[in-house]
């Protein structure tokens, strides 16, 4: 048995994303961690006609995916104390 395909959705998915994370330490008993995540989110979509029913078809022009974009930021923060060798909070 033979499936015909009439058409095909084209998917792009793009993401890119940055981690900076940086240690403070003011002295051997307090420290500092600061960090900070970007991302951007791309994804692309698109409807074709599949060539005479097969399970091949043409990739449509730029213009015409529709696209969805989203960005993000994240943070983090933490204030570390060693009151004592090897215990920390």
């Amino acid at each position: 048995m033979e499936t015909r395909f009439s058409y095909a959705n084209i998917y792009r998915n793009y993401l890119h994303g940055v981690y900076l994370q940086d240690l403070i330490e003011f002295n051997d008993k307090m420290k500092l961690l600061l960090a900070g995540r970007y991302d951007h989110y791309n994804l692309q979509y698109a409807r074709t006609t599949a060539n005479d029913g097969k399970n091949e078809c043409d990739t449509p022009p730029v213009d015409d995916f529709a696209r969805i974009l989203n960005n993000s930021f994240t943070s983090r923060a933490g204030l570390v104390s060693l009151p004592l060798p090897g215990f920390s909070l």
